[in-house]
C-alpha cells in the first residue's frame, strides 16, 4: 500500500509536469532552463570555496562546516512545511476511510512533508552536496550512493521535526495544534540562539583576527567549534570522505557510516509512525478546536487615521490580512521566530571575551538585522498571496483588480517586516551609542530594504501562483519559492556591493568628493529600488488579472 501511494504521488507530478508543458511550453522550457544553471551557479560557488579549502588544507573543515550550516537550514524552515502536511492535510477525510493501514498513510504523508520542506534546499543544497563530491573526488561507488546520501540527509531533520510535533501532541492533545505548532516554533528560534551564543565562541569575532595571508586562513582550524564535528550532519562528512578516491578510501568505515545514519533514521521514522496511528485520524484532525476570536474580538487597529492614507480597496486588503495574521499562530509565531534571533548580539555583548566594546557589537547586531529583515519579508511577501485560497475566485470577480490586490499584499508585508526591522536596528543604534546620523538613517534605510524585498516575494508570488490548495504548506510554488529566493539574494548582494564600494570610495577620496559619492550611491540605490517594486508589482498585477483558475 505503501508503494502505491508513492506512485499516486509520482503520477501526480507527471502529470503536472505534462500539462505544464502541454499548456505553457515556453515557459516551462525556459523555467527548466533557469532552474539547470541556477543548479550550476550554485554548484560552481561551492566548488570554487571547496578547492580553495582544499589548497589551504581545510576542505574537511569547511565540509563539516557547510554540512552543518545546511542540516540548521533544513530544521529552520521545517515547522510550518511539516505541521501543515501532516496535521492539515484534506486528503484524510478520504485516506482514513480507504483500505489501507493507518502506519501506511502517516509514512506517505511523513514523506510528502520532507519533499514540500526540502524544496529550496534542492536548489542550494544539493549543489553544495555534489560540489563537495567532487571536491573530495568520489569513487564510482560513491556517485552511485550520492542520491541516497542527499535522501537520508534531507530526511532526517523532518522526521526529527515531525516526532518533536508529535511528542508535543501527545502532552497538550490533539484540541491543541496549534499551540503545539507555536511552542515548537518558538523551541527552534532558542535554539538556534543558543547555537549562535555556542559558536560565536570559537569563531573569529575581532575584525582584526582574520587576515589575508595562507597561514592565517590554515590557523582557522584551530579556531572553528567542535560542534559541527559532533551533529548528525558530520556522519554525512564521514561517509563521503570514506568514499572518496584515494588514501582516505575505506570500505568498511563507509559502511558503517551509512549503516549508522539509515539506522538514525529508521529508528526515528519509526518513532514518528508509532505516535503518528495513535494520534492522527480524521476525526483528531478535523476536531481541532481552540477557541479562536471571533472578528469582534479582534482589534487590529484600523480605526486610526494611518488607513487614510490608502484608497478603500487597499484598506480592505490590509485589514482582511491583518486579521487573518492576528488568528493564524502558525503564521503568526513563524514570522516572529527570526525576530528573536536580536536578542544573541545582546546576550554576547555581556561575553567580555568575545565582544568587549560596543563598537563590535554593532556590525554584528546589525548582521542579525539583516538576516530577521531577509527572513520576515520572504514570509509574508511570498504566502501573501497563496493566503487567499480558492477565496482568490471572489477577488477577481470584484470591482477591484489585480493591481490593488499586489498593492495590499506590498504595503502589509513591507509595513509588518520593514516596521519590525526598523525598530529593532533603532533600538541598537541607541544601545550602541553610534553617531546620531546612523540613528536618522538606519530605519529609513530598512524600510527602503524591506520594500525591495517585499515588491520582489509579493511580485514573483503573483507570476507563479499556486490557490488550488487550502493547505498553508502548499501556499507559495516551487517556483516562486526558488525564484524568491535567488530574487531576495541577488537584491541584497547588490545593495551590500554598492554601499560597500561607496565605502571604499569615500575611504579614497576626502572631503566634498566623499560626500558626493555617498548621497549618489544612496540616491542611485533609492531609485533601483523604485524600479524593482515597479517592475515586479506590474509584471505580478498583468500576470494575476489573467490568471486562469485551475481545476
Amino acid at each position: 500500500m505503501f508503494l502505491l501511494l508513492m506512485r499516486t504521488r509520482l503520477l501526480s507530478a507527471k502529470n503536472v509536469a505534462r500539462d505544464s508543458l502541454q499548456n505553457h511550453p515556453l515557459l516551462s522550457i525556459g523555467l527548466s532552463l533557469l532552474g539547470v544553471g541556477l543548479f550550476l551557479l550554485v554548484y560552481g560557488l561551492f566548488f570554487s570555496l571547496f578547492r580553495f579549502a582544499a589548497r589551504v588544507d581545510l576542505l574537511v573543515e569547511v565540509a563539516y562546516q557547510v554540512f552543518y550550516l545546511l542540516l540548521l537550514f533544513l530544521f529552520a524552515g521545517a515547522v510550518p512545511f511539516i505541521a501543515s502536511t501532516l496535521l492539515q492535510s484534506s486528503e484524510y477525510n478520504l485516506l482514513f476511510h480507504a483500505p489501507v493501514p493507518p502506519r501506511t498513510i502517516i509514512a506517505a504523508k511523513l514523506i510528502d512533508a520532507t519533499v514540500i520542506s526540502s524544496l529550496q534546499f534542492t536548489i542550494l543544497g544539493i549543489p553544495a552536496i555534489v560540489a563537495c563530491a567532487s571536491a573530495l573526488n568520489l569513487t564510482l561507488l560513491g556517485w552511485l550512493l550520492v542520491p541516497l546520501i542527499i535522501l537520508l540527509f534531507v530526511l532526517l531533520p523532518a522526521i526529527l521535526t515531525a516526532l518533536g510535533l508529535l511528542i508535543l501532541l501527545g502532552i497538550l492533545g490533539m484540541r491543541r495544534i496549534r499551540s503545539a505548532i507555536t511552542i515548537l516554533n518558538a523551541l527552534m528560534a532558542i535554539a538556534v540562539c543558543v547555537i549562535f551564543i555556542l559558536e560565536t565562541q570559537r569563531m573569529p569575532v575581532r575584525l582584526g583576527m582574520l587576515g589575508t595571508s595562507i597561514t592565517s586562513v590554515a590557523s582557522l582550524r584551530n579556531q572553528t567549534s567542535f560542534i559541527p564535528h559532533i551533529a548528525p550532519s558530520a556522519w554525512f562528512v564521514v561517509l563521503l570522505r570514506s568514499l572518496s578516491s584515494g588514501a582516505s578510501f575505506n570500505s568498511l568505515q563507509a559502511g558503517q557510516s551509512l549503516l549508522f545514519i539509515g539506522a538514525l533514521n529508521g529508528v526515528v521514522f519509526g518513532f514518528c509512525l508509532l505516535l503518528g496511528e495513535r494520534l492522527i485520524s480524521a476525526a483528531s484532525v478535523t476536531e481541532e478546536n481552540e477557541g479562536g476570536r471571533t472578528l469582534a474580538d479582534a482589534n487590529i487597529g484600523m480605526s486610526g487615521g494611518w488607513y487614510r492614507l490608502f484608497s478603500p480597496p487597499t484598506v480592505a486588503v490590509l485589514r482582511k490580512d491583518l486579521l487573518y495574521i492576528t488568528r493564524d499562530s502558525i503564521l503568526l509565531s513563524q514570522m516572529m521566530m527570526p525576530a528573536l534571533l536580536f536578542i544573541v548580539p545582546f546576550l554576547l555583548m555581556g561575553r567580555g571575551s568575545l565582544l568587549s566594546v560596543r563598537e563590535e557589537l554593532f556590525p554584528f547586531a546589525s548582521s542579525m538585522v539583516i538576516v530577521i529583515l531577509f527572513m520576515q519579508s520572504s514570509i509574508l511577501s511570498l504566502s501573501s498571496i497563496g493566503l487567499e485560497g480558492r477565496g482568490f475566485w471572489q477577488y477577481l470577480a470584484s470591482p477591484n483588480g489585480g493591481r490593488q490586490l499586489l498593492w495590499g499584499k506590498f504595503v502589509m508585508s513591507t509595513g509588518i517586516s520593514g516596521g519590525i526591522s526598523a525598530i529593532i536596528i533603532l533600538f541598537t543604534t541607541i544601545v550602541c551609542r553610534v553617531d546620531y546620523l546612523y540613528v536618522l538613517i538606519l530605519p529609513l534605510f530598512a524600510l527602503l530594504c524591506a520594500s525591495g524585498l517585499c515588491a520582489i516575494g509579493v511580485g514573483i508570488s503573483a507570476s507563479f501562483p499556486r490557490f488550488i490548495y487550502e493547505n498553508p504548506a502548499h501556499r507559495v510554488s516551487t517556483w516562486a519559492m526558488i525564484l524568491g529566493f535567488f530574487g531576495s539574494m541577488g537584491y541584497m548582494v547588490l545593495t551590500t556591493l554598492l554601499f560597500a564600494g561607496a565605502w571604499f570610495a569615500t575611504n579614497f577620496w576626502e572631503g566634498n568628493m566623499a560626500t558626493y559619492i555617498g548621497l549618489g550611491v544612496v540616491c542611485f540605490h533609492a531609485l533601483l529600488t523604485l524600479y524593482i517594486i515597479f517592475i515586479a508589482l506590474t509584471i505580478g498585477a498583468k500576470r494575476i488579472e489573467k490568471y486562469s483558475w485551475e481545476h
